[in-house]
This record gives structure tokens, sequence and C-alpha cells, in this order.
């Protein structure tokens, strides 16, 4: 679930798989923040820390989480128009 992350990402679909990855504050202002790094689309660098997420998966090994990856990987990311939006739920 995703309970106190504020950012949903587009679902991606991996080996089959559809994946949603929310993202909480802190972690999109820091990739949008982000001042140097190879351009990618964010989409494909979502793509692509989901497939390695399942390897990591298969080798019982720790993740990074998906910032830290991204400028472990020296990305920048760009973003197209509905690839991020809000998940807030308002309660009555």
């Amino acid at each position: 679930m995703a309970r106190g992350l504020s950012f949903a990402i587009k679902p991606i679909c991996v080996e089959k798989r559809y994946v949603k990855l929310y993202l909480d504050d802190e972690s999109v202002l820091s990739l949008l923040s982000l001042s140097f790094g190879e351009e990618e689309d964010f989409l494909e660098l979502v793509k692509s820390y989901i497939t390695m997420r399942f390897k990591w998966d298969k080798w019982c090994a720790p993740a990074p989480m998906f910032v830290d990856w991204v400028r472990a990987m020296a990305k920048r990311p760009l973003f197209s128009k509905g690839a991020l939006g809000l998940n807030y739920v308002i309660k009555l």
C-alpha cells in the first residue's frame, strides 16, 4: 500500500507484470532538483529500476531506494506529461 506516499507513478509493465511505484514528497523534490547526470526518460528509469528490483529479490539482495539508485547511476530524469501524479485521498 502507498500510505503516506504522495506521488504515484504511471504503472509500468515489466516481465508481463504491471507495477506501480510510489514516492514521497522529498524523493520527488530530490529528483526534480538533480542538476547533473545523463538525461533519461523518467518512466524508462522506473522500468530499469523495477527490473533490477526483481533481480535483487531473486538474489535476496538488499535494494537501494529509487532516488539513491538514480543518483548512483548518474542519471537525470526527464518527466513527460502523465508520468507522475498525486496520490491524495480526501476523507469526508
